[in-house]
């Protein structure tokens, strides 16, 4: 069972999955000679203001993202808090700045409450449909508490899972002035509707 709540609570992190690219606790960049992908034109990258701009993840659809991942996770309750920020600058940094941003799992007995604080920064392009990000740097830090207590080394084990989910890319589309991201799952793809902040 403390496996288990240990695994359930470092699940969080792949919350970023949805975002242009899931970062390590580390600096991370893609191949290649650490330059971005080649850039959209500027009417791609300006249009409606999108996909340049800055736009939030609300607890409402995170809400929705999670209740996706309880589903696939075999209906294991997640409860999120809080939002997360993303900016897309139009001199092609990027940076999602988590927001009092927590997922908690209650089971019979036990109480698993994952945190994360801080920001990801690194670099973006669009092109074609999809949104890249390469040069990411974690600055967030992740705590994960069962009944009140602290997992110790609960980045180190964030860490292993994230590195064999390496995302730098994500098809999206500009809608009713949203920005809207084809997010993976464990086991699926579903749809992330971003609004102005």
């Amino acid at each position: 069972m403390r496996r288990s709540l240990i695994a359930a609570g470092v699940i969080v992190i792949l919350a970023t999955a949805c975002s242009p690219g899931t970062p390590s606790p580390t600096a991370m960049s893609s191949p290649g000679d650490g330059t971005p992908s080649p850039t959209a034109s500027p009417a791609e990258a300006t249009a409606a203001g999108c996909p340049a701009g800055t736009w939030l993840f609300s607890n409402a659809e995170l809400t929705e993202f999670w209740s996706i991942i309880e589903a696939e996770s075999g209906d294991v309750p997640f409860t999120v808090e809080g939002t997360v920020l993303l900016d897309l600058n139009s001199d092609r940094t990027l940076v999602w700045t988590f927001q009092d941003y927590a997922v908690v799992i209650a089971l019979p007995g036990a109480e698993s409450r994952s945190t994360i604080e801080g920001r990801v920064t690194g670099d973006w392009s669009a092109e074609s449909g999809t949104i890249r990000s390469i040069n990411l740097t974690d600055e967030t830090e992740l705590t994960v508490t069962v009944n009140g207590a602290e997992i110790p080394r609960a980045d180190e084990v964030a860490t292993t899972i994230i590195d064999e989910f390496p995302l730098t890319e994500v098809p999206y589309r500009c809608a009713g002035g949203n920005l809207i991201l084809d997010s993976p799952t464990a086991l699926s793809t579903t749809e992330v509707t971003l609004v102005p902040a």
